[in-house]
């Protein structure tokens, strides 16, 4: 590797053009090539930085031998499938928060970036501010003695649309709560890391929008964390400026830390962090300004050391699967009202729906919008498994009739991985035609096809989720309550 560590970077929107300003300004890193779609944004890419590739398609930024690491500034939507292309291309990955949208989409990224040996950095910028960072500092120094509490919160101006009005559009951005406050989510499992993982999410939120309720102006949770200890995340994007505190209080004292400019890439701010208890009071001194901008270009130079050197980078995949994770469990505890436990949205997110429809040809599976085939049962067979969400909410719950030949040919070929706390079984009249044995196969005593109910279904769904759980490598609960009547 070269001295200089070359950057592609995918994305020229507001936040894309900061991120090539800040590749192509570092003293250790070279802006190598730009991939956009719109020829508008093509023209700027060739304005602002003469020289540097251009193209309209990210996949030929994969095959350059020359690129060292790829930064992904695109819509939310789309972290996951690019992410995972430029892993898959060995390239080292920066990846704008949030780093996708289904937290096993993050673990997935995890894994992949674990098994090429490469860096894979999460945007959350905050952690190289100054500011945000000295406040870190001050609470493993042990300034304020064991941190108890935490409240994180933003006051700012309306979302920018984004290209295309991607922003405001819930199926590309996932969820506002996705957007900003995921990064105060990061920040209280940064600062209160002492007190161990969190544990639990309460949220509120509203909206001024009054035919788009999704797009959730007013946002407020709280995060709790083993011993007691808890954190406050709170936003609103229904006033003016850009203004941000960070209170967090001790066994022996409180820091208090403020930001207010017009916008967060404002050259001009104000800020100030103090700490201690009671009339005992420091004011911490900076020697240099912080801003979202001078974040984002530390961000680079430290990311460019970690491809260097292959040490961990300041916001690694594990934080922003958790940040996402949090992110989640708290949008589904304002969908619910109620308290989200953080170990039952560990594997899935969001609500899985696996539908496999079975016939002459084969078996067709259906799961999150993605199909794929695998098997040859024969016979008309349709299930839907109910597999709760990320949160333990029933997400379906019909099971048409199926014996445990069925079942088991089923669960040698398909993978299920998912967390099943309650089910209803209706059976139904239709034929199922069971499967020809398999060569050297255990002999399973078939269901008499006429009364295919009651335990022999039971340990039939059982079982096929049971090999599904093994194979997955997952421990799962599994409790089912069955309700059928006599067939005719």
């Amino acid at each position: 590797m070269s001295d200089r560590v070359r950057f592609g970077l995918i994305g020229y929107g507001l936040f894309g053009t900061h991120h090539a300003a800040a590749i192509a300004g570092g003293e250790d890193t070279e802006l190598a090539a730009v991939a956009v779609l719109s020829e508008a944004s093509q023209e700027a890419v060739c304005e602002d930085h003469p020289g540097v590739h251009v193209c309209a398609d990210y996949q030929e930024l994969l095959s350059r031998k020359d690129i060292d690491i790829i930064s992904v500034v695109a819509p939310n939507v789309l972290h996951y499938e690019i992410g995972k292309a430029v892993l898959n291309a060995n390239k080292h990955l920066l990846l704008e928060k949030p780093m996708a949208l289904r937290v096993d989409q993050c673990d997935e990224l995890v894994s992949l970036a674990e098994t090429r040996r490469r860096v894979l950095a999460v945007g959350h910028e905050l952690r190289l501010s100054s500011l945000w960072g000295g406040v870190k500092e001050l609470i493993d120094q042990g300034a304020i003695g064991r941190p108890l509490y935490a409240m994180i919160e933003l006051s700012r101006f309306p979302y920018r649309q984004g290209s295309e009005g991607w922003r405001y559009d819930i199926k590309r951005v996932g969820s506002w709560i996705l957007e900003e406050p995921i990064h105060f989510f990061d920040l209280a499992r940064w600062y209160l890391s002492a007190c161990g993982e969190p544990v639990s999410v309460y949220a509120r939120a509203n909206s001024r929008h009054r035919h788009h309720p999704e797009l959730k102006d007013n946002f407020s949770a709280i995060i709790n964390f083993g011993g007691g200890a808890y954190a406050v995340v709170s936003q609103t994007l229904s006033a003016f400026g850009h203004h941000q505190t960070a209170k967090i209080t001790g066994t022996e004292g409180a820091i208090w830390a403020r930001w207010s400019a017009a916008d967060a890439r404002s050259e001009e701010s104000s800020f100030e962090l103090r700490y201690g208890l009671g009339d005992s009071v420091e004011t911490m001194a900076f020697d240099k300004p912080t801003g979202e901008l001078l974040e984002l270009a530390d961000e680079v130079a430290a990311v460019a050391q970690c491809v260097k050197t292959g040490e961990a980078p300041p916001c690694s995949g594990v934080d922003g699967r958790w940040s996402t994770l949090l992110c989640l469990a708290a949008e589904r505890s304002v969908e619910t009202s109620q308290v989200v436990e953080i170990d039952r949205v560990r594997f899935h997110q969001p609500p899985l729906v696996h539908r496999i429809n079975a016939g002459d040809d084969g078996v067709e599976v259906v799961a999150n919008g993605v199909v794929e085939r695998a098997g040859n049962v024969g016979g008309r067979l349709q299930i839907v498994l109910g597999v709760t969400d990320a949160v333990g909410d029933f997400a379906g719950r019909e099971v048409h009739r199926i014996d445990v030949q069925v079942a088991k040919h089923l669960a040698q070929q398909l993978p299920l991985i998912g967390r099943i706390e309650d089910a209803e079984v209706r059976s139904q009249a239709d034929d199922v035609r069971l499967p020809p044995e398999q060569p050297g196969a255990e002999p399973v005593e078939r269901a008499d096809p006429d009364t295919a109910v009651g335990d022999e279904l039971l340990d039939a769904f059982a079982h096929f989720v049971g090999l599904a759980c093994k194979d997955g490598g997952y421990f799962l609960h599994l409790g089912l309550a069955l309700r059928h009547r006599a067939l005719g």
